[in-house]
């Protein structure tokens, strides 16, 4: 995966969620036609709730808008209402609009703050935080 830095330069990316996609070497994708908002790469451990029961699932990368997530335990089927605690933050409302094997598209019902995105980048990301790469792709 590479990705073009403002400059010019190319970088590549070391992290899982990226892959597949092209990102920038800040760690944040390039908007296209259907995308409001930039997706950022995150590695966050979340706390998914649906009317069977919570599990925890990694959060792959993140927008104000929505998350992406690995739910390496259940199928949540699309169109599915549950809820989402980002590390310590919600639990976000939340709806599940795509899934392709065990990553899933949640849709927030309402967008976060842009200040509650940025704390969140800043103070929960595991890869940040020297505690490495929390879920590799198989």
């Amino acid at each position: 995966m590479q990705c073009c830095s403002p400059e010019g330069l190319r970088c590549k990316s070391k992290w899982p969620a990226a892959v597949g996609r092209s990102i920038h070497c800040d760690g944040t994708e390039p908007l296209s036609h259907d995308r409001i908002e930039r997706r950022h790469d995150i590695a966050i451990v979340g706390r998914l709730r649906t009317t069977t029961g919570a599990r925890d699932v990694t959060i792959l990368d993140i927008s104000e808008r929505g998350c992406r997530i690995r739910d390496r335990m259940g199928r949540l089927p699309e169109n599915t209402s549950v809820t989402i605690k980002i590390g310590p933050i919600g639990p976000v409302d939340s709806v599940a609009r795509w899934r392709e094997g065990e990553l899933v598209g949640l849709r927030f019902d309402r967008p976060l703050y842009p200040a509650v995105m940025e704390h969140i980048r800043q103070h929960f990301d595991l890869r940040i935080l020297g505690k490495g790469d929390i879920d590799r792709s198989p």
